[in-house]
C-alpha cells in the first residue's frame, strides 16, 4: 500500500475541502460557518483523500489528475450526504419534523440546497484546481516514496 500517497493525497484532499468551505461562507450570506463546519469538511477531505485518492494515485501525470478529480467528485458526494444528514439531525434536535416524511423531505430539501450552492463557478474551479493538485502531489508521493 502506498502509504505516503494516501497521506499527501489526504492533506491535500483536507486542504482543498477546507478552502471550499470556506468559499462556501462567503457566497452565503445567511449561512455563518464557525469552526466545526471547517473542521468537518477537512475530515472528510481527509477520509476521502485516504480511501479514494490513497490508494490509486498512479505515477503522475494525466492519470493522478484523473484520480485527484475522482476524489473530489467522491467528496462532494460525502459532502453533501454528510451536512444534508446533520441538517436533519438538526431539525429533528429541534423538533420541526412532525412526520417521518419530514425527514425525507428535509434531507432532500438540504441536499438540493448543497448542491445549489456548490454549483457555483468559484467553487466548481476550486474544487477542480484542488482536484488536480491533490492528484498530482499524491501521485509524485506515489512515485517517489514508493
Amino acid at each position: 500500500m502506498p502509504t505516503a500517497a494516501k497521506l499527501v493525497g489526504a492533506v491535500f484532499l483536507a486542504i482543498t475541502a477546507t478552502t471550499v468551505a470556506y468559499l462556501y461562507d462567503e457566497l452565503t450570506a445567511v449561512f455563518q460557518g464557525n469552526v466545526n463546519f471547517y473542521a468537518a469538511n477537512a475530515f472528510l477531505g481527509f477520509i476521502v483523500g485516504w480511501k479514494a485518492l490513497g490508494p490509486s494515485p498512479a505515477y503522475g501525470g494525466i492519470k493522478s489528475i484523473v484520480a485527484g478529480l475522482r476524489a473530489t467528485i467522491t467528496l462532494v458526494f460525502v459532502a453533501v450526504v454528510a451536512h444534508a444528514i446533520w441538517h436533519v439531525i438538526e431539525r429533528l434536535k429541534g423538533f420541526y419534523i412532525k412526520k417521518i416524511w419530514g425527514v425525507f423531505d428535509s434531507f432532500m430539501d438540504a441536499s438540493l440546497n448543497y448542491i445549489q450552492i456548490l454549483s457555483d463557478p468559484v467553487l466548481i474551479a476550486a474544487l477542480v484546481i484542488g482536484g488536480c493538485i491533490s492528484g498530482i502531489a499524491a501521485g509524485l508521493a506515489n512515485r517517489f516514496w514508493s
